[in-house]
């Protein structure tokens, strides 16, 4: 695994990206990006005018795109402090959060203890087919070290799973999973280093998709547990670099910036 390699602190904080779509969304998007591609660090604090002053737009877009990284996980509300971003996971919740996704998916993959996955007997070719051209589309994507080169694999990455929990045909389930922000935290991982598993995910994917149109409950079910243990071990070791990194911009001196302020708390 190469370095990761971050922007100096020289360049702009937020951008505006070319979306398409209500300032609330253009403000997100810029946000997430820069959170991503570390322009906004750990723990920076976030001032809503000047966000608004980069973007070209009022602070009102900007303060509930704000609520929405909130909602995320992706930043915080102090009443003292306001908005900050959210530290980078640390180990214990980053396993955290490998187990609560892999105790939400695989309940709701398997479904009754007596017949696991029974409901994969009853799924439809249209189903099967668009799970699958999830996965093909992820082999043709980018999942390079730039948040702009990896986010839409990693979008299609968290729909592929989120389908999967949602023909288990339980809607709590689909509801506990949405609100984990799971791959939303992962994907900050990638940052400067690209999607490091891309292969071995990928590989994985299809295997779940041909026990799919195999009718075969059980081994949908094994595959996808397969899966989630894979992919943790396989991130921990980013997760390792990360917050190293992360402690080595620290422990340095700071120019305070007028956008975002390193947490020095």
């Amino acid at each position: 695994m190469g370095m990761m390699h971050y922007l100096r602190v020289s360049e702009p904080l937020v951008q505006r990206p070319a979306t398409r779509g209500s300032l609330v969304d253009v403000a997100y998007d810029a946000i997430v990006e820069a959170i991503f591609n570390r322009r906004l660090e750990p723990g920076a604090r976030l001032r809503i005018e000047a966000l608004a002053s980069d973007l070209g737009m009022s602070i009102t877009p900007v303060r509930e795109a704000l609520t929405r990284t909130t909602a995320a996980g992706l930043t915080r509300l102090d009443v003292n402090r306001g908005h900050t971003v959210t530290p980078i996971l640390d180990p214990a919740s980053f396993h955290q959060l490998f187990a609560a996704r892999r105790t939400i998916e695989s309940a709701a993959v398997r479904g009754s203890e007596r017949a696991p996955a029974a409901w994969v007997s009853q799924l439809s070719s249209e189903d099967i087919r668009s799970l699958r051209a999830h996965v093909t589309e992820m082999s043709k994507i980018g999942h390079g070290a730039r948040y702009a080169d990896y986010s839409r694999f990693s979008r299609l990455d968290h729909e592929f799973h989120l389908r999967l929990v949602q023909l288990g045909g339980n809607p709590f389930f689909d509801t506990a999973f949405a609100s984990l922000n799971f791959h939303l935290h992962m994907s900050r991982l990638y940052a400067g280093a690209g999607v490091v598993d891309y292969e071995d995910a990928q590989a994985e994917h299809a295997a779940i998709v041909d026990a799919l149109e195999r009718h075969d409950g059980s081994s949908v079910w094994r595959a996808c547990k397969s899966h989630m243990l894979q992919a943790e071990k396989r991130l921990l070791p980013l997760l390792r670099l990360a917050v190293a990194i992360d402690q080595t911009k620290r422990s340095r001196p700071h120019d305070r910036d007028r956008r975002a302020d390193p947490d020095r708390t």
